[in-house]
């Protein structure tokens, strides 16, 4: 439309004109696998095949969780080997997903952003470098700052989720629990994690409304049920909050950790120091425990 308007077509703007209707004739005669260019056409056609593959996988799980379907990945890469080869005979463009239909976040948006300026003024590896790289730099990010959720119980249920997603949720008194919502605590996200951890805590010990009606903190619960693995430095950040909530009079208790993480914390003899009766499978029996106050029994503890 801008060239049609300004008619950027009399200054030296090629365009299209006209297409002929009906099927593109074969192309197939042009095909040449001989040729001083031939090394960079492969080499070119392989990025944007890897690209086009992740775009179409993205996009295609996108919309498979939207309308509640399986996406093989397999067949997905067939089709699209299939569609463009022989699309290609009849010089038809390479087809692949939009991610201009789908939502992105900030950083997709700057890895999007990425790739469109090192391709435009660089080459296609570049793009693709940047995009790789802002990716990566997501992830560390995700994983350097992850999420610790202060979780209540949803009335009338056994559910305990984000008081700030669900804000019927209801905090249970003298009770804080905490989630920590990443899948490894290790030495990336371990101060992060301790300190948060700590920081929600002296807040809620601050609450002078709190203080007056006799509802201060006495127990920590940490959901650990997003938590795959702890490496020594987890470990560590554990034992540490561990210590400082003994110093505030405030006793620790961990709720649903994995058998990875378990395992480890019994090498780590930190289950001895918080005490096998507070590890528990859920949140609830850690939550009826504590409020029953009983420390040598109380629910199934792992």
């Amino acid at each position: 439309m801008i060239v049609y308007f300004t008619k950027a077509d009399r200054h030296g703007v090629k365009i299209v004109k006209h297409i002929k209707e009906g099927i593109n004739p074969s192309s197939a005669h042009q095909l040449q696998l001989t040729g001083p260019h031939v090394g960079q056409a492969a080499k070119a056609g392989l990025i944007s095949a890897i690209i086009a593959l992740a775009e179409a996988i993205a996009v295609g799980r996108s919309f498979a969780s939207i309308k509640g379907y399986h996406l093989d990945g397999n067949k997905e890469m067939l089709a699209m080997g299939c569609m463009n080869i022989v699309g290609s005979l009849t010089s038809c463009y390479v087809a692949t997903s939009s991610f201009s239909r789908t939502a992105v976040d900030k950083l997709d948006f700057l890895a999007c952003i990425g790739a469109f300026l090192g391709v435009m003024f660089a080459s296609v590896e570049i793009g693709l470098l940047a995009a790789v790289t802002i990716s990566f730099a997501k992830i560390l990010v995700n994983s350097l700052r992850p999420g610790i959720e202060v979780l209540g119980r949803l009335p009338r249920s056994d559910i305990f989720c984000n008081i700030n997603q669900y804000p019927m949720a209801i905090k249970t008194p003298s009770i804080l629990i905490i989630g920590i919502n990443s899948s490894l605590l290790c030495f990336a996200n371990a101060n992060s994690v301790r300190e948060r951890v700590m920081k929600w805590v002296t807040k809620e010990e601050d609450d002078t409304e709190e203080k007056e009606k006799g509802r201060n903190i006495q127990h920590v619960i940490l959901d650990m049920s997003n938590v795959m693995n702890v490496d020594t430095s987890g470990i560590l950040a554990l034992e540490e909050i561990h210590k400082k909530l003994l110093s505030h009079g405030i006793e620790l208790a961990v709720a649903n950790p994995r058998w990875q993480v378990i395992h480890r914390l019994k090498l780590a003899k930190l289950v001895d120091k918080i005490g096998g009766e507070r590890i528990y499978l859920t949140i609830g029996e850690a939550v009826d425990d504590c409020l029953m106050n009983s420390k040598g029994a109380g629910g199934s503890s792992c």
